[in-house]
């Protein structure tokens, strides 16, 4: 094991956040009307479901080394017409 303080969160219990962040929203989750993930969410939801408290920066450290990123949603204009945003492109 690596020198170092114990991580507060299991191995198999990081993933679970990973996977949890990767394929639903909070609303999915039942977690708030949020379109996305947040660290103040995310804080909320690890100290629900593991009973562990941690801080949002601990929880911006620990997406960082699951190798998530924030990223800004793209939207998708369904009343947009296609020949007319064919034609801008």
């Amino acid at each position: 094991m690596p020198p170092g303080r114990v991580p507060f969160l299991t191995e198999e219990q990081q993933q679970e956040i990973r996977q949890l962040v990767l394929t639903t929203t909070p609303v999915d989750a039942g977690w708030g009307i949020a379109s996305s993930w947040n660290t103040r969410i995310l804080q909320s939801y690890i100290q629900h479901t593991y009973g562990v408290s941690m801080s949002r920066e601990g929880i911006r450290k620990l997406l960082h080394r699951l190798r998530l990123s924030w990223t800004r949603p793209i939207y998708k204009l369904v009343k947009g017409d296609a020949k007319r945003q064919a034609a801008f492109q």
